[in-house]
């Protein structure tokens, strides 16, 4: 009986000396954790948001905090200027670490443009007219008109004025000059044709 509660004081002893080694591996695990999400958070920065900013102002504030901006795209936006930033990625409240790339789209502006007043000019002038607005040149029609001369523009589909998106062609109704009319024909005479 000495014997097993001896033996019984020797495990109480042990298991109480283990315990006290398991909840010293616990705290020292969880305090070297803690550590070292500390350690790695001291690394992160939190990225701002800049969606609606300038590129370039968005840009320079990224580097600014360590990270490295990379514009992926340029897209037309009708509400947000040309230049500004519509997206990014990761978005604006999230931490990352310094050195990180922040992903950037671009807005190229309104893809609308007004359609330029043709009419009176000639197909070479219109054309010109057309690209610069970022137009193309669409069907040419062709009619007879006392008002133009021969080769101007007379109308144009869709009329001058009209907002439509880059690359949208534009039909032309060209004028051939005045209908000539046909010369008469002599009068019948009595004599024969030989």
């Amino acid at each position: 009986m000495k014997r097993r509660s001896r033996f019984m004081r020797v495990w109480r002893g042990f298991l109480k000396g283990l315990k006290a080694l398991v909840l010293l591996l616990s705290v020292a695990l969880i305090s070297a954790f803690i550590t070292m999400q500390l350690a790695l958070e001291r690394d992160k920065v939190l990225v701002p948001d800049v969606v609606g900013q300038g590129s370039e102002a968005a840009i320079q504030g990224l580097k600014a905090l360590g990270l490295k901006p990379l514009v992926i795209r340029k897209e037309y936006h009708d509400e947000i200027p040309m230049g500004a930033v519509i997206a990014q990625r990761p978005s604006g409240g999230a931490r990352i670490r310094k050195g990180s790339e922040v992903k950037l789209v671009v807005s190229r502006g309104t893809d609308k443009v007004m359609v330029p007043a043709l009419a009176g000019l000639d197909l070479e002038q219109a054309g010109w007219a057309l690209t610069e607005a970022g137009l193309l040149r669409g069907r040419v029609a062709k009619v007879h008109s006392d008002g133009y001369p021969e080769g101007q523009v007379i109308a144009q589909d869709p009329p001058a004025g009209s907002v439509v998106k880059q690359r949208s062609p534009v039909q032309l109704l060209l004028s051939l000059g005045p209908l000539e009319e046909p010369a008469p024909f002599p009068p019948p005479s009595d004599q024969e044709v030989p």
